[in-house]
């Protein structure tokens, strides 16, 4: 039997620090929301989350051997993308009070982690935790909005239209930093979803989705995702490397 909490954690924590990458695949489409304005943006900043928790049932079975021990585990990350292929991001990561921090600039095919000095590599296979891209693909095909009710609201600057709906969860099998051997992709059965759409772009400009499942031992696992963009087409966005020669 598989040890739960490797089964329950998000694929990212398979690295001790972040290793970048821009996002995975093409851009999905689905009606009029797309991912493909959001990746053709010259430049932006964003926020993003994900949590993943365990809770304890109240009323735990008698025999607690082997039995998955709770825990909750939250990645924040706050981001600068400049097109084509350039990311820099600072992310905490910790349980939610205590957190420990890392930095990571990736260009082209070179990443750059900061482990009390610079350190320079080439770039690894795994993602970079909830680039919103790759959030925007895992949802963008649930995203069948044209029948909802909206409130509009600004978003940074974007004029947008918010949306709140429920879906079926293929979100977390679809999204990189979960896949679908994960427990929230196998245990959770919906998701609801608060979404914003760009009036113009029509690309999520803010983006939450939350969902939970029951185990057959009535543990709860509880997941989340989420991102905001802002400062789209910033000009001060100029991501270079870190450092040359006195990189390790």
């Amino acid at each position: 039997m598989h040890n739960a909490k490797h089964l329950l954690l998000p694929s990212v924590l398979v690295a001790a620090f972040v290793i970048v990458a821009c996002g995975g695949g093409g851009d999905s489409v689905e009606g009029d929301v797309s991912c493909a304005p959001l990746s053709a943006l010259r430049a932006y900043r964003y926020e993003a989350i994900g949590v993943t928790e365990l809770r304890a049932s109240e009323d735990p079975p008698a025999v607690t051997s082997g039995a998955r021990q709770p825990f909750r585990f939250v990645i924040e990350v706050d981001g600068e993308v400049q097109a084509p292929d350039k990311i820099s991001v600072v992310t905490r990561q910790g349980d939610g009070v205590d957190f420990q921090s890392g930095q990571t600039v990736a260009i082209a095919d070179n990443e750059w982690v900061f482990l009390g000095l610079w350190v320079e590599s080439v770039r690894g296979p795994y993602a970079i935790p909830y680039v919103p891209l790759d959030t925007c693909n895992a949802i963008v095909p649930d995203l069948n909005l044209a029948e909802l009710p909206f409130t509009s609201e600004d978003v940074n600057g974007i004029p947008s239209r918010r949306y709140q709906l429920e879906v079926p969860n293929e979100f977390f099998g679809r999204h990189p930093n979960f896949q679908a051997a994960s427990d929230a992709a196998r245990v959770i059965e919906t998701v609801t979803v608060d979404v914003s759409i760009a009036e113009v772009a029509r690309y999520p400009t803010r983006l939450s989705v939350k969902g939970s499942g029951d185990y057959l031992d009535g543990n709860q696992i509880l997941a989340e995702v989420g991102y905001e963009i802002s400062d789209v087409n910033a000009t001060d966005i100029e991501i270079e490397p870190p450092c040359s020669d006195d990189c390790r």
